[in-house]
């Protein structure tokens, strides 16, 4: 809940800090995955590689693929960022 307001607030790093501790406290938080890789997508410098990461274990963990996420996916992967996309 506090990343979900802090991302809201416009508070990134903050937003960061908290689906990141979500997940360390229980790895298997497929809510917390899908926003950090919602987070590593749309922040100023966006990172392909995070967003990967988180949005491939919240998809193993249950959550509905989404396009959007998969299309800057396909986009950083064509511009040249190494990126497994499973």
């Amino acid at each position: 809940t506090i990343g979900v307001i802090s991302t809201e607030k416009g508070w990134v790093a903050r937003a960061e800090t908290a689906f990141t501790s979500a997940v360390t406290i229980d790895p298997k938080y497929a809510d917390a995955h899908f926003n950090l890789a919602v987070l590593h997508v749309t922040k100023d410098q966006p990172d392909p590689k995070a967003a990967e990461k988180h949005y491939f274990e919240a998809l193993q963990l249950g959550v509905p693929r989404d396009s959007s996420i998969e299309d800057f996916l396909r986009e950083a992967e064509a511009a040249g960022t190494s990126l497994g996309m499973r």
